[in-house]
């Protein structure tokens, strides 16, 4: 006795999301998107940047708390645009 072969199953496709306003408001909200997602990936940067200059006072004079302590204090103000 043979065994059947399946028929391949048909892949979906994803609908392209529908709007009321038409293209305009597509590329307007794929724009917020990319604004957000970059001010995102800036902000992570600012902060790795930051911890960097941390880690780097610390190793350079791990017994020398003062320094370490400026260089939160400087990346700290830095991060939150303190005066």
């Amino acid at each position: 006795m043979k065994a059947r072969r399946q028929k391949p199953k048909k892949v979906e496709h994803r609908e392209r999301p529908s709007t009321a306003h038409g293209r305009g408001s597509s590329v307007a909200h794929l724009q917020e998107q990319l604004d957000r997602r970059t001010r995102e990936l800036k902000e992570a940067l600012e902060q790795q940047a930051a911890t960097s200059e941390i880690l780097r006072a610390i190793s350079s004079s791990p017994t020398d708390l003062l320094s370490t302590f400026n260089a939160i204090v400087v990346s700290a103000t830095r991060l939150c645009e303190a005066s």
